[in-house]
């Protein structure tokens, strides 16, 4: 199935996007009780070195996890409509299939979408401006990208369309929660390629633009890819 979500991967190391404090896990897990896997197809395109997909589906036997570290608002940014998020996640069965449970506050309205940007960081041996640098992204700007964020072709899909109330334009503000959501990690780890490595963190940084071209949402997820049958570290 062709992806509507498609975008260049940079082939030379470019300035890191990302500038926060070093940040070894084992360190600064905190209270952390578990690390949630989910298993993944992969698979590295003739061509990925130069493109890659975001969406689709994959199918054959899951060869690396995805283990999902954390996901929060953006540290940097202010004025965001979304002033609020608290996600947890559960690993469940024998498949360690991840269920997502959160909640998020919107503290204005949205008529539209006209700009929708998904950029991946990606750092080696934590998270750190001397460790990470730009991998790839992807852009979408029209008059209304509602539609095509909420695709069933995003890795997102499940989660989008488990959220109550429902999380389509025109969006009103207030509370919006989602329970025993899941990411399809597919596209990632095809993305990733050689990179399926514990020793590689990744940050995914989602951003959304009002009808007003104002920043409406950012959010970033923290994970790693892991080889099949390896665990992730405590």
């Amino acid at each position: 199935m062709r992806s509507l979500f498609q975008f260049h991967v940079s082939p030379i190391r470019t300035p890191p996007i990302l500038m926060t404090r070093t940040c070894q896990y084992r360190q600064c897990d905190g209270d952390r009780q578990s690390v949630t896997a989910v298993p993944t197809t992969f698979r590295r395109s003739s061509t990925a070195q130069q493109r890659g997909t975001l969406g689709g589906k994959n199918v054959g036997r899951p060869s690396a996890m995805l283990d999902i570290r954390e996901m929060r608002l953006c540290p940097d940014q202010k004025g965001v409509a979304m002033v609020y998020l608290n996600v947890s996640t559960t690993s469940l069965g024998k498949s360690h299939q991840t269920y997502f449970k959160g909640i998020a506050l919107f503290d204005r309205p949205a008529a539209s979408w006209t700009e929708t940007s998904v950029k991946f960081t990606k750092c080696r041996g934590g998270v750190s401006p001397n460790n990470c640098e730009y991998f790839a992204n992807w852009e979408k700007k029209q008059s209304n990208v509602c539609a095509d964020y909420a695709s069933p072709l995003t890795p997102w899909y499940t989660l989008i369309k488990s959220i109550t109330p429902p999380f389509v334009c025109p969006i009103k503000a207030g509370v919006y929660s989602f329970n025993n959501a899941t990411l399809d990690s597919t596209s990632y780890a095809t993305l990733a390629g050689s990179y399926v490595n514990p020793d590689i963190t990744w940050v995914v940084r989602s951003e959304v633009k009002d009808q007003d071209r104002k920043l409406y949402m950012c959010m970033e997820t923290v994970a790693r890819l892991l080889p099949l049958g390896r665990k992730g570290r405590r």
